[in-house]
């Protein structure tokens, strides 16, 4: 527990894999391992994540994206995030130190490769897209079968993060991919935690799972999509 609380603050700063540099009161952290290129474009998409294409449109959050990037705004503010800010706990702060956590063990989920901190509280982070890769809600919709082959691979991932400590937070079948070898993939950290806690590391990792039975439930019901 010790050894993983000390990695998460260390993707906060500056390291051998992360660089940290600040612009206009804004605080910016990106992948060290970016080429030129990448780092260029993504620089400018995070400085207006409205030029790329728009994916998802929220109130508070909303997803853009090309055929190589997902970019998510985080467009929350006021007092109350603001101080989440100073303690590196907005959404988007825990979606970055999240995954680079959960990659580092080896769980299957996008690695951040940017993350824009603004002085307002609001924040865009930068992933890469996962080529080959379908929704476990659209497999559930048009290939069933599939999708109930996959579904005990999601439930075997939630119970060891469970075990380890950690939760996903909203594990619902649009946060979980597929690939063509029907691996699965994690998306969508921003409400996902760690407890050193035992007591409520069962908690957290029943609620996981019980999210993800209720909304397979849901599936269920539906007639499939033909």
């Amino acid at each position: 527990d010790r050894r993983l609380r000390s990695a998460m603050k260390k993707w906060r700063r500056e390291s051998s894999a992360i660089g940290l540099w600040h612009e206009h009161q804004e605080q910016w952290l990106y992948r060290r391992s970016l080429n030129r290129e990448d780092f260029e474009a993504l620089s400018a998409w995070l400085r207006d994540p409205k030029s790329l294409a728009l994916i998802k449109e929220g109130s508070r959050v909303s997803v853009y994206g090309n055929d190589q990037w997902i970019v998510k705004h985080y467009r929350e503010s006021g007092l109350k995030t603001r101080l989440r800010r100073a303690l590196f706990k907005t959404r988007a702060d825990i979606s970055w130190v999240m995954g680079w956590t959960w990659a580092l063990l080896g769980v299957p989920t996008p690695r951040p490769a940017m993350l824009r901190r603004c002085a307002d509280g609001e924040a865009v982070i930068a992933f890469p897209r996962l080529e080959g890769t379908l929704a476990l809600s659209t497999l559930m919709e048009e290939q069933r079968e599939r999708a109930r082959r996959v579904a005990p691979h999601v439930e075997l991932w939630l119970k060891r993060l469970g075990e380890t400590g950690f939760w996903h937070g909203d594990a619902k079948a649009q946060n979980i991919l597929v690939d063509d070898q029907d691996r699965v993939h994690f998306i969508d950290l921003d409400g996902a935690g760690f407890s050193g806690v035992s007591r409520r590391r069962a908690r957290q990792q029943a609620r996981d799972l019980k999210r993800f039975k209720r909304n397979w439930i849901q599936f269920e019901e539906k007639p499939p999509a033909r």
